[in-house]
């Protein structure tokens, strides 16, 4: 009988030591945004996935070389089907490659739509602005929180987003990749 209740203690103690850490809990992990929510999961786009056009824009082995402040990049997408929440967080990675002082923000419109929506987009969201280093190698990050509003209602099945560039740097800069955190 002993065996037994050592075997279900062992296996009580197990228990209560998986209920105590959650298996996908994602560390707080604050952006430059300051946004230091803990999201439960992350996907990353390489910018090349993203759709981009005009002139502003050139294929590079890291990534899409983008110009100036002109021209839109994009990214359609499923819902993630573990959806449970009601924002989400775009970070993007980038080099600021002319190495020219001045600010970056990024600008997010977004939209979730279904088949047989219109298209149509209201509003946006705005990364803080960072001011950019004198240093054409540094690598850099910024990101955009997408709440509820402006025209994004997270339930539809699809989810498009619009992104721009503004600040006072014109200068090019290099998009390496684009992660979604929900």
């Amino acid at each position: 009988m002993k065996p037994l209740s050592l075997a279900l203690a062992a296996l009580a103690l197990a228990a209560a030591s998986l209920a105590a850490t959650p298996v996908h809990a994602a560390p707080s992990e604050c952006t430059p945004a300051g946004d230091c929510t803990a999201y439960r999961n992350r996907l990353s786009i390489p910018a090349h996935a993203l759709s981009y056009g005009g002139a502003a824009f050139t294929l590079d082995a890291r990534g899409i070389d983008w110009a100036n402040n002109s021209g839109t990049a994009t990214l359609t997408m499923r819902r993630p089907l573990d959806f449970r929440g009601d924002k989400v967080r775009l970070t993007f990675v980038y080099q600021a490659t002319s190495g020219l002082p001045g600010s970056n923000v990024f600008a997010v419109d977004a939209i979730a739509f279904h088949h047989g929506s219109g298209f149509e987009t209201y509003g946006g969201f705005l990364s803080p602005a960072l001011e950019l280093p004198e240093d054409a190698t540094a690598l850099l990050e910024q990101s955009t929180v997408v709440e509820p509003g402006e025209g994004w209602n997270p339930e539809g099945p699809w989810w498009y987003f619009e992104i721009h560039r503004l600040g006072s740097n014109n200068a090019s800069l290099r998009l390496m990749a684009v992660t979604l955190e929900y």
